[in-house]
């Protein structure tokens, strides 16, 4: 769709709406690089001069300086494999429970000029399908019980952990070693209370609502940083 100022957008209904939101701020706040989102609980849309109200969406515009590429890049196979920065989002999507780890979520954009100091942009989008319960089939999306009643880290072997992740790509998981977790824990955990909140109020989240899953997100980086596993849905107090 495009807007009077001819700016052409992709828009995204749903519960998912809210989730996308949330977590491409978190991504962006620890240094990865998200093309800008926003999202509107209420907006209009007008089609043959006629006008309806439309409930929430996630808005994204497609910017004339940062050209999305026709092809994505792959988790096996990219220029960062084996890199800690690559396992550790991995990481902070698992704590996210974001359930849908496809390749082809994932975007290059190359902007016309260099943007933040890069010529080339690895960016993973359509993040909607977190902030609840994992699954290969149905899952829930942005369930604040579904989230809560989920655990982290379940074991740690050696240099191998095992995550309470019951989504698509299971074989993933293998590419993350404890000290990408405490990595990510780490960044996450130098986020401000003001930039969590701010995150969640970006997505018109109540602020009881944001408290909720903030505390279970910093349980889970508190479970980082010390690797300690937990038995499924024990969150501790």
């Amino acid at each position: 769709m495009t807007d009077p100022e001819g700016i052409s957008w992709s828009a995204k209904l749903g519960p998912e709406a809210q989730t996308e939101v949330v977590l491409s701020r978190v991504l962006w706040g620890i240094g990865y690089h998200q093309p800008p989102i926003y999202y509107l609980p209420s907006w209009r849309l007008e089609r043959n001069g006629k006008q309806k109200t439309i409930s929430e969406a996630r808005f994204r515009p497609k910017l004339p300086q940062l050209e999305r590429q026709n092809d994505y890049w792959s988790w096996q196979q990219n220029p960062f494999v084996s890199t800690r920065e690559l396992s550790g989002l991995l990481t902070v999507l698992l704590m996210f429970n974001s359930t849908d780890l496809k390749n082809d979520n994932n975007s290059l954009y190359v902007p016309r000029t260099p943007w933040d100091g890069a010529r080339q942009w690895f960016v993973v989008r359509d993040l909607g399908a977190s902030l609840g319960k994992t699954g290969k089939i149905n899952p829930k999306r942005n369930s604040l019980e579904g989230f809560e009643q989920r655990g982290f880290i379940t074991a740690v072997h050696g240099n191998a952990v095992s995550f309470d992740y019951q989504g698509r790509h299971q074989e993933l998981i293998s590419m993350i070693h404890p000290a990408d977790v405490q990595w990510a824990a780490r960044h996450l955990g130098r986020l401000t209370n003001d930039q969590w909140r701010d995150a969640f109020r970006a997505a018109n989240y109540s602020d009881a609502e944001s408290s909720r899953f903030i505390h279970r997100l910093k349980q889970k980086i508190d479970d980082g940083l010390t690797l300690r596993a937990r038995p499924v849905g024990g969150q501790g107090h």
